[in-house]
């Protein structure tokens, strides 16, 4: 009895070997991947030509955009101002305004201040930028 036991306890190592191993292996293939668009591509985040004014729809429209993706646009010190682009949705507070600054400079004299442009209440991030 003692020499079946032993061979079905090694077939039940190798079966675990293996699957183990499969399992490992297959991981590799089960990657998940994110892309990081640069906003506007080499043009970046400028205001556009008169002549060109749906720059950024186009350059949107040219690119296929997941969940997990990331869009890069603040690479300089600046106030950055987002609305909604839905109807109603900016007057019932769906805005922010995001102050990209330098690591040396001073963030008390901006994140005191932040009202919207329209005049009512906003959100503000100060976001640090590294040299």
């Amino acid at each position: 009895m003692a020499a079946s036991h032993y061979s079905y306890s090694m077939s039940t190592r190798t079966q675990m070997v293996v699957f183990l191993a499969t399992y490992h292996f297959s991981l590799q293939y089960l990657t998940v991947f994110c892309f990081e668009y640069q906003l506007g591509g080499d043009i970046g985040w400028v205001v556009p030509p008169p002549n060109d004014t749906k720059i950024y729809n186009d350059w949107a429209s040219e690119n296929r955009f997941e969940l997990g993706d990331t869009v890069r646009m603040l690479d300089h010190s600046e106030a950055f101002y987002f609305i909604s682009g839905v109807s109603g949705h900016h007057e019932k507070g769906q805005r922010m305004i995001i102050t990209v600054m330098l690591e040396d400079q001073d963030s008390s004299s901006s994140s005191s201040s932040s009202s919207s442009p329209s005049g009512g209440g906003s959100n503000s991030v100060l976001v640090k930028q590294r040299k």
